[in-house]
């Protein structure tokens, strides 16, 4: 009935989907994780308040039998720039090395 964000630790691995989605417009961005609601994404976001894109791929991926989900506007602190520098580097690593990664090319 939610979902919460995951600190991994350095070396951590594990069996994730990611999402590959286009945010959009900016009035259209998708949810964020921010420096003020970080603590909130740990405690979780029952699934109604995500976007209908992010719902869907929260099924695919239980459907699947895989228990972590990889999205990028809330995955990485979004008016962070050193944890958006640090992050982003990695990006290419996390779409090679999920189980899935899934291309939502609009909503």
């Amino acid at each position: 009935d939610h979902v919460k964000l995951v600190e991994t630790k350095e070396g951590q691995t594990g069996c994730y989907v990611a999402l590959s989605h286009c945010w959009g417009s900016p009035e259209n961005h998708p949810l964020e994780t921010t420096k003020e609601n970080y603590g909130e994404r740990l405690a979780g976001v029952p699934l109604e308040n995500l976007p209908k894109t992010f719902r869907g791929v929260v099924k695919i991926t239980n459907h699947i039998g895989v228990k972590y989900l990889w999205i990028d506007s809330l995955c990485i602190i979004q008016d962070d720039t050193e944890d958006w520098k640090q992050e982003a580097a990695k990006m290419g690593a996390v779409y090679e090395y999920a189980r899935l990664t899934i291309a939502a090319a609009d909503a």
